[in-house]
């Protein structure tokens, strides 16, 4: 399954691997208010999820295999109008972790 595809100019909407276009909930858009050290044990996103790309999977990409296996691991960053970002994480082996935070910190959900 292939998804995350961002398309401009809301920054909120992704598509599945069958071409279904998704849009988020009212408020809620791809990206990361304010700066931060990226949540702990993730992989390395301080040149891409915080202040620059929503996301940090290669093509703005991240295919699962049959067996639940990433090809990459990565995060996707979204935010709200009130400024408050969560995160989720998806290691190698495939672990998704979910995170609160920004520039004070992040905390696993």
């Amino acid at each position: 399954m292939t998804f995350i595809d961002n398309v401009a100019p809301n920054n909120d909407r992704y598509t599945l691997g069958d071409g279904t276009q998704i849009t988020l909930p009212n408020g809620i858009q791809f990206g990361v208010s304010g700066a931060g050290a990226p949540p702990n044990g993730t992989a390395d996103v301080g040149g891409a999820g915080i202040g620059g790309a929503p996301y940090t999977f290669s093509g703005n990409t991240v295919t699962f295999q049959s067996n639940r296996i990433p090809d990459e691991a990565g995060e996707v960053y979204l935010t709200n109008a009130k400024g408050e970002n969560m995160a989720v994480s998806v290691n190698i082996v495939g672990r998704v972790r979910c995170w609160r935070g920004g520039g004070g910190g992040w905390q696993a959900c």
